[in-house]
This record gives C-alpha cells, sequence and structure tokens, in this order.
C-alpha cells in the first residue's frame, strides 16, 4: 500500500495548518482556527476596550482603563497563539471566549453580536468534553438562528414590508429597488421578508434534526451568500462565523480514509503526490486498486475509469470524490478563509465571486457539470502530463 507521509496524530504540531493532535476533534480546531483568523485579519484586538460605560459596575473598579486595555489584548493574542500553534488549544479557545465576554461586560459601546457569537463559539469549543461531543456549540448555533427568526417575527414591520424597504434604502440597493417598481408597494420587500423569517426558522429546525442537517447547512451558505450579494457586507465577523459554524455540524469521519486509484496511470499517480503533499494529517491512504485487498465492491473497469474515496461506509467515485477529499481536510477551510479575507475589510467584488464560485464547485446540482469536466480532464491526461505512462484509455462514463 502505499500512502502519504506518516503523520504523529497524537502529538500537536507547531506546524499553524496542521489540526490534529490537540485532544479535541480536528474539525473543531479547523473551526477555532478559522474563526481566530477572522479575529486577527479585522485587528479586533486593536478595538478592545478599556472599561468604558460598563454593563457592571466591578469593571470600574479594575485599575487604570489603560492598563485593563493592554490585559485584554496581551490575553487576546496569546489565547490566539495558542488556538493557531496548537497549544492547549481547549484551555486557548477558553481563554480568548472569556476576553470576548470581559470585554463586552466592562463596555456598552464595544457589544455588538457578531462577537459575542464568536466569542461564544469559541468558550463552547473550550468547554468540549468526548462524552456530549459538539452538542453545546450545536445549540448555541441553533439558539442564534431561533432567536433571529423570532425577533423578526415578533416586529410588525417585518411582516408589512417597511423595515426591508428602509434598509434597501439605506443600502442605496438599486437593481432591489427597480425590481420593486413593477410591483404593488412593499410587495418585494414583504416577500423578502417573509423570506428571511421563513429561512431563519426551517435553519433552527434543520440544524436542531441531524438528518436534515446537511440541507439547513446549504440553506445557510446560500443565504449568508445572499447577504453577501445583496448588502456587499460580511458585517464584519458575521459572514465568516456564521458560515464556519456549520462545521460543528458536520460528522467528521476517523483517519485513515481510502483513496483507491489506478497505480498504472502516470497521470494518477501524480495527482496523488499532490493531494499527499496538502495532507497535513494524514487522513488520506491513497491505495492502488490493483494492490488492495477490498476493493468495497467496485468493479476493476469503474476503477480504471475512475478514481474511487471511500469514507464512513459511502463510496464517492470522480468528481465526487475529490470534491469530498476537500471536505474532509481541514486546510482546506483555512486556506479559503484566507482568500475570502483577503481583500480587507472594504467590500469587495472578489469575494462575492469567490463565494459563489465554491457554491459552483461544491452544490450537489452542479455534480454532472462537474463529472462531465472531471472526465474531459481524464480523457486528455496525457496531453495535460506529457510522458507520464498510463495503460488505461479513458472510458466513457460509468452510471453510479
Amino acid at each position: 500500500m502505499e500512502m502519504a507521509a506518516p503523520v504523529n496524530a497524537d502529538k500537536p504540531s507547531w506546524n499553524p495548518l496542521r489540526c490534529g493532535g490537540t485532544g479535541l476533534p480536528t474539525h473543531l480546531v479547523a473551526l477555532a482556527k478559522v474563526l481566530i483568523l477572522c479575529e486577527l485579519w479585522t485587528n479586533q484586538v486593536a478595538g478592545l476596550p478599556d472599561r468604558f460605560l460598563p454593563f457592571l459596575p466591578l469593571f470600574e473598579h479594575l485599575g487604570p482603563p489603560e492598563v485593563f486595555q493592554r490585559t485584554l489584548q496581551a490575553l487576546f493574542l496569546v489565547a490566539s497563539f495558542g488556538v493557531l500553534f496548537n497549544r492547549r488549544v481547549q484551555a486557548s479557545c477558553l481563554l480568548f471566549g472569556l476576553v470576548i465576554v470581559t470585554a463586552m461586560l466592562s463596555s456598552r459601546t464595544h457589544f455588538g453580536n457578531n462577537r459575542f457569537y464568536v466569542g461564544c463559539l469559541l468558550f463552547l469549543i473550550g468547554l468540549y468534553t468526548p462524552k456530549f461531543g459538539p452538542r453545546l456549540i450545536q445549540l448555541q448555533v441553533v439558539i442564534l438562528y431561533f432567536g433571529a427568526a423570532l425577533n423578526k417575527i415578533l416586529l410588525p414591520d417585518w411582516w408589512s414590508g417597511q423595515f426591508f424597504e428602509n434598509w434597501v434604502k439605506v443600502l442605496d440597493q438599486q437593481t432591489f429597488m427597480r425590481a420593486a417598481a413593477w410591483l404593488p408597494p412593499l410587495m418585494l420587500s414583504k416577500l423578502a421578508g417573509w423570506f428571511t423569517m421563513a429561512a431563519e426558522s426551517a435553519l433552527a429546525v434543520g440544524l436542531l434534526v441531524r438528518r436534515w442537517n446537511p440541507w439547513a447547512i446549504w440553506l445557510g451558505i446560500f443565504l449568508y451568500a445572499g447577504m453577501l450579494w445583496f448588502t456587499g457586507s460580511t458585517f464584519t465577523l458575521f459572514f465568516y462565523a456564521g458560515i464556519a459554524a456549520f462545521l460543528a455540524f458536520v460528522d467528521w469521519p476517523k483517519p485513515p480514509l481510502t483513496v483507491l486509484y489506478d497505480g498504472d496511470c502516470g497521470f494518477c499517480e501524480k495527482t496523488k503526490n499532490l493531494f499527499a503533499r496538502f495532507d497535513l494529517e494524514g487522513t488520506f491512504e491513497w491505495v492502488p486498486f490493483q494492490k488492495a485487498r477490498n476493493l468495497h465492491g467496485i468493479s476493476t473497469d469503474a476503477l480504471k475509469e475512475r478514481l474511487h474515496f471511500v469514507a464512513k461506509g459511502k463510496i464517492y467515485a470522480g468528481y465526487r470524490a475529490f470534491k469530498m477529499m476537500l471536505l474532509y481536510n481541514p486546510l482546506f477551510y483555512l486556506v479559503v478563509t484566507v482568500i475570502l479575507l483577503a481583500p480587507g475589510r472594504g467590500d469587495s467584488a472578489f469575494r462575492s465571486w469567490f463565494t459563489a464560485a465554491m457554491i459552483l464547485l461544491f452544490f450537489p446540482l452542479f455534480n454532472p457539470l462537474g463529472e462531465w469536466l472531471y472526465m474531459r480532464v481524464a480523457g486528455n491526461r496525457h496531453r495535460i502530463v506529457p510522458g507520464s505512462a498510463c495503460n488505461v484509455e479513458a472510458a466513457p462514463p460509468a452510471r453510479h
């Protein structure tokens, strides 16, 4: 059998791109790192308060404001370092959450829903235990959408469309206003408000019922993507944290995960080497099907035709296999986060288009297009990698 270079999964690494060996599930460490990256990239540390107008009087007696602020900033950076470099990750998440909550309570002007949400997520990651799993984190996310939906449902302006109408004018959303002009007054704003309330309610229910989680996650992704396209804003941290939090609902498989490929194909070998280079956790075990002891019921003809990926009793072939391998690699989420953050605080058309591209790449509806592209690449692999030996010619698409 051939596989990626061995990785010590039981020992934490100083490599910030690694997420294993910390005592926490890999996907929760990836979630924590995504949140910390967003906090650092948007320079939240500089905005930590000096206990101005605190919610609780006790903060008025905790030393000079400057010392209080510098202490918060120092703890913020210590906790960030711990999470990113895999040093006592749970304790670091707890510390970071406490810093955020303390900052909120010490200053009314610093309070923000998106900041508080990130702090709660990190604090709850720090409270993780194998016995209860990620249930506390999941419950926090469900409460967020339940509360958001209930808040809107109880406001008459959301039902009448007046809230959305005023918001559109503030945003100067010309496309929406031109479309609204073709309909009776407030009609489009009513429909948009009703859809938002229905979507947030469906998210709360869908995330609460485990078998509905995949569809709820996609609904949430489309909701955040629509918010980004409609407003041109990430609302500081909310866009990133909202999508990243869905990682807590992923049933993350335990490695090693088997990848069956054609060992006689030079292009397949180069593909394996490329993917193995970015498999920092040693998650995937690449096995030439010619040497495999278990073909998982897959025919030899199908194995010659497409790469196959086996995870949690499910078999993915071709384009779907590559897609799932990306989704089960925590490095993927860190890279996507950095790309989304790269344009900076300013609103960016690039960020909107990149989000749309990610949806196009992974949404199940586009699988046929992805499979078509996969077969075009497979059929021209000799031209893509000149001189690579291959004993198998491209075959017509198989039906799975």
